[in-house]
């Protein structure tokens, strides 16, 4: 089953600038709540110098944002 997200869920991931050379607080606010609900996880923010687990988890966002929103 492909997983899409919500068009609100979509813009927000597309407007994010989202880059690994220096993520903002309120960028890692939205990969932490998103990956939350696209992972069917409890939100919790990871530390800013877990880049790797930071990196997983933009990858895995990034593959569900391919998929295009409902």
């Amino acid at each position: 089953m492909m997983i899409k997200m919500s068009e609100k869920d979509w813009d927000t991931w597309s407007n994010a600038g989202i880059n690994l050379v220096r993520i903002e607080p309120n960028q890692l606010a939205i990969i932490a709540e998103l990956h939350a609900k696209y992972f069917n996880h409890k939100y919790h923010r990871p530390c800013g110098c877990n880049k790797k687990e930071i990196k997983r988890w933009i990858e895995d966002l990034n593959k569900i944002f391919e998929n295009g929103f409902e």
